[in-house]
């Protein structure tokens, strides 16, 4: 009888253990998800400053006086307009490495907290709700 008293004991801890490989798994998903998000979020965010950029120089080439776009011939439209989008994917690329390079600087902490708030927050509480869990498997 002892025997299976303990054997008993070994199944219940290994289904425990499992149970909280699954909690501890949960919890490092939810990790790695706040993390993809938050990046996700500071990609947008550099993207979208370093838009401001090209969009002013299409709006000058647009809207100017000598524009690209008056060629009667392709041979000049072509190089012209090549041109064109090979500045305009420069002024979008240099500044948006420039921003991912720069976002993690200790100076725009404050910035990246605005972006990360709300994530954080539902990261705590899911954390926390984890914990409560795990709390409730352990003997």
């Amino acid at each position: 009888m002892g025997k299976l008293n303990d054997l008993d004991y070994c199944y219940a801890s290994i289904v425990l253990l499992e149970e909280l490989e699954k909690v501890s798994y949960a919890r490092n998903e939810r990790l790695r998800q706040f993390h993809e998000k938050v990046h996700a979020r500071q990609a947008i965010v550099a993207a979208a400053l370093a838009l401001i950029l090209p969009v002013i120089v299409w709006i000058y080439l647009l809207t100017s006086k000598v524009s690209i776009f008056e060629v009667k011939t392709f041979a000049v439209l072509g190089p012209r307009v090549v041109g064109v989008l090979m500045i305009t994917a420069l002024l979008f690329l240099i500044p948006y490495l420039f921003l991912h390079m720069v976002w993690c600087q200790p100076f725009l902490r404050s910035f990246r907290k605005i972006f990360e708030t709300v994530l954080r927050a539902h990261l705590i509480s899911d954390v926390k709700e984890m914990k409560m869990r795990q709390r409730e498997l352990k003997p």
